[in-house]
């Protein structure tokens, strides 16, 4: 486990990909599921270290759409909630 202080929390800017709006970016940096989640994700191109652009996300619900790898993907909202992104500058 890695230990942050407070400033380094600070610049880190963590988010699930659920709370992502359109048009940010950001590196996949974790997967919070089981292995399931992780080999389907696989099987569709989608890994840790990724980066990846939000085309579409709404408020209301629905599928975000990202590009990643020159794709565009949509992912329901609970498999976006599980897939943490480190925010670009």
């Amino acid at each position: 486990m890695i230990s942050l202080d407070s400033k380094q929390k600070q610049s880190i800017r963590l988010l699930p990909l659920s709370q992502l709006l359109s048009g940010q970016s950001g590196k996949i940096v974790d997967i919070t599921s089981g292995w399931h989640l992780r080999r389907r994700l696989n099987q569709i191109g989608i890994h840790i270290g990724d980066q990846l652009v939000v085309k579409r996300n709404t408020v209301l619900g629905g599928p975000v759409l990202i590009l990643i790898h020159h794709c565009e993907i949509a992912l329901g909202k609970g498999m976006a909630e599980k897939i943490i992104i480190h925010l670009n500058e």
